[in-house]
């Protein structure tokens, strides 16, 4: 999918990029876009990034084999869509975590990657330029408020793949794998009574206009990936390959983390005229 562009006798390589989110949610202004930018700038101009936003180019669920055989350059993996595809690093998604921001959770993830051999075995087919996660998600229903542990019982939620859903099914409720763009209709229209989701979800996706309440509790984070397709990125100059892990790598996973949700809690709670309830339940 990319190509190359002669520019004042020079040669501009053009990487297209696939996301699920829309360009219009405040993350690909505040995160997505200005990474692009830095890429642009580390590589003197060298690369430009073609963005296909709200799966234009490749959906969600199909993001890992759309990379991974060049369909997209680049592209952005949500791994709660693929159960047990990762299950090392999966660890990071276990319920009640130390980490409270996306930024830690994210910089964690990433030394995890660099130092264990396994998780990188699980990454082997793609090039990693960043991971990122959230900080720990909330729970989101549209009428029952959750104040206790036995207001879970029976409750469809929507949760990813995994420990998040292994760890609704524990506390008695009924785990409901729903793509993120499809989880407004199944609040909406009663398909689900909630859902784990961050903050910046629930702004780019609207959910305040069908949720009521909020229940802050020690739910798994979820966790991202940036890939690029191995071939491409082989075909890269080594220079240009180093400017882009300039700004990717270890730096480039803590900016995501909190450009990306950190700094969406603020503004999606004022969008929330909710029932607000912290942690702890009561038991």
């Amino acid at each position: 999918m990319s190509r190359w562009i002669g520019v004042a006798g020079a040669e501009t390589i053009v990487l297209c990029f696939a996301h699920q989110n829309p360009d219009t949610g405040i993350s690909s202004k505040t995160c997505i876009e200005p990474w692009f930018k830095q890429i642009e700038e580390a590589t003197g101009g060298k690369v430009k990034i073609h963005p296909y936003y709200g799966e234009t180019l490749a959906k969600g669920k199909d993001m890992w084999n759309a990379t991974k055989m060049g369909i997209t350059d680049m592209g952005w993996a949500f791994h709660g869509y693929w159960p047990n595809m990762t299950p090392v690093t999966d660890v990071v998604s276990l319920p009640a975590m130390s980490f409270k921001t996306a930024e830690k959770g994210s910089e964690v993830l990433w030394k995890m990657f660099q130092n264990t051999p396994e998780i990188q075995n699980e990454f082997k087919d793609v090039k990693v330029l960043l991971f990122y996660t959230s900080a720990p998600y909330t729970l989101i229903t549209t009428k029952k408020p959750v104040k206790t542990l036995e207001d879970l019982k029976g409750m469809k939620l929507r949760m990813t793949g995994g420990p998040p859903t292994e760890m609704v099914s524990a506390l008695g409720g009924v785990p409901m794998l729903i793509p993120m763009p499809d989880s407004y209709l199944s609040l909406q229209k009663g398909v689900i009574d909630g859902m784990g989701a961050p903050w910046e979800a629930g702004h780019v996706w609207r959910f305040y206009e069908v949720v009521k309440n909020y229940t802050e509790v020690p739910f798994p984070a979820v966790y991202f990936s940036i890939i690029m397709n191995k071939n491409k990125w082989n075909s890269l100059p080594k220079d240009v390959q180093d400017a882009i892990m300039s700004v990717s790598g270890e730096g480039g996973s803590k900016f995501w983390g909190k450009n990306f949700f950190d700094i969406m809690k603020v503004e999606a709670m004022k969008n929330s005229a909710v029932s607000w309830i912290p942690w702890p339940l009561s038991c």
